[in-house]
C-alpha cells in the first residue's frame, strides 16, 4: 500500500513557502504567484522556488520572479495533467467521463491533483468514486 508520503511533503511545502511569500510580499500572492510555489511538479524543482523566496530581499523583484516561474511551469502543469488521466483511468478500472476528464486536464495546481492522490489513498472503490465525484464538483465551481 501506498503512503503518499512525497505528495504530503510536496503539499507541506507549499503551503509553507506561500506564506513565506506572502509574507514578503506584504500581500496575498495572485494566481500565477501561487502556480509558482504549486506548480513545479517535484519537490527538486519546488525548491529553487523556495530558495528564491527566502533569499528575497525586495518584494518587487521577488514578485517577478514569482510570476515568471508561474507562466513558465504552465507547460509541467499542462504534462501533469495529461499523465493524471491514465493514472486515474487504471486506479478506477474505466475510462474518466467527460466532466471528471475535464476537471483533472483543467486543473489549475499540480498540488491539486496531488492532493486528489492523496484523498483517493487506499479507500474502498465506493469512497475513491466519493472524492473524484467531489474533486470534479468543486473543479467546475470554481
Amino acid at each position: 500500500m501506498r503512503d503518499f508520503a512525497y505528495e504530503n511533503a510536496y503539499l507541506q511545502s507549499c503551503a509553507a513557502l506561500e506564506v513565506e511569500a506572502a509574507g514578503k510580499l506584504g500581500r496575498e500572492l495572485t494566481n500565477v504567484e501561487v502556480a509558482a510555489i504549486r506548480n513545479p511538479g517535484t519537490l527538486m524543482m519546488q525548491e529553487s522556488v523556495g530558495m528564491t523566496i527566502y533569499y528575497a530581499t525586495e518584494p518587487t523583484k521577488l514578485a517577478t520572479s514569482l510570476h515568471d516561474a508561474g507562466v513558465g511551469f504552465e507547460e509541467r502543469r499542462v504534462e501533469y495533467c495529461k499523465r493524471a488521466v491514465p493514472f486515474l483511468e487504471e486506479q478506477f478500472g474505466r475510462p474518466l467521463n467527460d466532466p471528471e476528464r475535464e476537471a483533472i486536464e483543467g486543473s489549475q495546481y499540480v498540488s491539486d491533483l496531488m492532493q486528489l492522490m492523496v484523498d483517493l489513498g487506499s479507500g474502498d472503490p465506493a469512497q475513491k468514486h466519493a472524492v473524484l465525484a467531489k474533486f470534479t464538483d468543486i473543479t467546475h465551481e470554481g
